[in-house]
């Protein structure tokens, strides 16, 4: 009896592994189309996937305050190197002078991103942002936006644009090794941010 209830209990997770592991890409993306907004953030980490969608974002009028956020670092090997400048920063002085924009390094993970964009937006009074990476990150991205709260940030709005990566499809992400690892770690990021969330407090 024992041994037929295990055997249960085995089918039920193996087919709600499955499940899960079909359906994650279109839990993690929740890219929408791009909407005029106060200001356009470029989260951190990536490549230059990030910051050329953010830019082509920015030329094409969609900020409505005319500027452009880059929060965190690149993740190239030499950024600890004395000097270092943000590969996404030299791109704009070196090739849109015109841009403006404000970086805001040395934030280490995404939850401080999205604690740092909110007290940053309430701030200065901007109330609607369009946030930039790659679609399986703005999964986790989202979430966190939802559970990590700031006094006044229910008047935000953010909408949550994909960098255009080409290895990601949210239908089939699985047949792709570096779409599958990507959203596999993301599916384990998800409760360890909780798990931490829930230790702060």
């Amino acid at each position: 009896m024992m041994k037929k209830r295990g055997m249960v209990l085995l089918l039920v997770l193996l087919v709600f592994f499955c499940i899960v592991f079909a359906n994650l890409g279109k839990w993690l993306d929740v890219t929408d189309k791009p909407v005029e907004s106060d200001i356009i953030i470029c989260l951190g980490g990536g490549d230059y996937h990030r910051i050329d969608k953010a830019i082509a974002l920015y030329r094409a009028g969609y900020s409505m305050k005319h500027l452009l956020v880059l929060t965190g670092d690149d993740v190239t090997p030499v950024r600890k190197r004395a000097g270092y400048k943000d590969f996404r920063v030299r791109l704009l002085e070196k090739k849109y002078t015109t841009i403006p924009y404000s970086h805001v390094p040395g934030l280490l993970s995404t939850r401080e991103e999205v604690l740092f964009i909110k007290r940053y937006m309430l701030s200065r009074g901007y109330r609607s942002a369009l946030i930039v990476s790659d679609p399986p990150h703005l999964g986790r991205v989202a979430f966190l936006s939802q559970v990590l709260s700031v006094y006044g940030d229910s008047a935000l709005q953010w909408h949550y644009v994909g960098s255009g990566v080409k290895w990601w499809d949210r239908e089939h992400y699985y047949r792709n090794e570096t779409a599958r690892h990507y959203a596999l770690t993301e599916l384990l990021k998800i409760p360890y941010n909780l798990y931490k969330l829930c230790c702060d407090n």
